[in-house]
């Protein structure tokens, strides 16, 4: 039986992945990593669908799905201009 939310990943050199993290660099000022989220969202369905996904958003993944999650505010101001940011650079023509 499959997952109800299943895995994804992209490999390090994925064009999607490098444009993504550029954008967010160019946008924030400083380096942003590269890491692996360790909870469930529903990018593993748009994978499977042969539609690459990336993760981003604020707030800390601990709490991701809990009783206790909440966002500072300042993390969703940035997230506002990560967001921003993102579709700029990758908007196809």
């Amino acid at each position: 039986m499959p997952a109800a939310f299943p895995s994804f990943v992209l490999a390090d050199d994925d064009p999607l992945l490098i444009a993504a993290k550029g954008a967010l660099e160019e946008a924030f000022g400083r380096e942003i990593p590269v890491r692996r989220w360790e909870f469930a969202t529903d990018g593993g369905h748009l994978m499977a669908a042969g539609i690459p996904c990336i993760g981003f958003g604020p707030g800390d993944e601990t709490l991701a799905h809990t009783n206790q999650e909440r966002v500072p505010i300042a993390q969703l101001t940035e997230a506002a201009l990560g967001y921003a940011a993102l579709a700029a650079k990758l908007a196809t023509p």
